[in-house]
């Protein structure tokens, strides 16, 4: 895991990101997915299971961004606006009434 290269990808990817240390301090999507990376290297690496899950929830609860610690993804992720909630389908037709 390289933080440097995170940070730089999202300092390329988002032109409102205007350094390094707006990007630690300000952007959910970089704290999920440094955890992301070492909860995915306990998960497959040294093959532990509840304890990557357990801070993948904590994670997810700090930052509303949860991804799965044996997701697969690659070099310069960023999630853009990660707080979105998806409405069910059950509050859909709710609202309709």
């Amino acid at each position: 895991m390289n933080i440097k290269k995170e940070i730089d990808s999202i300092i390329s990817d988002d032109s409102t990101a205007r350094n390094w240390l707006e990007v630690v301090f300000c952007y959910p999507s970089f704290h999920a997915v440094i955890l992301y990376r070492m909860n995915h290297y306990l998960w497959n690496t040294i093959g532990l299971r509840l304890i990557p899950r357990f801070f993948s929830q904590l994670v997810m609860l700090i930052t509303s961004i949860e991804i799965h610690p044996s997701a697969k993804i690659g070099k310069n992720f960023f999630i853009d606006h990660g707080m979105k909630k998806t409405p069910s389908k059950k509050n859909k037709s709710q609202k309709s009434k």
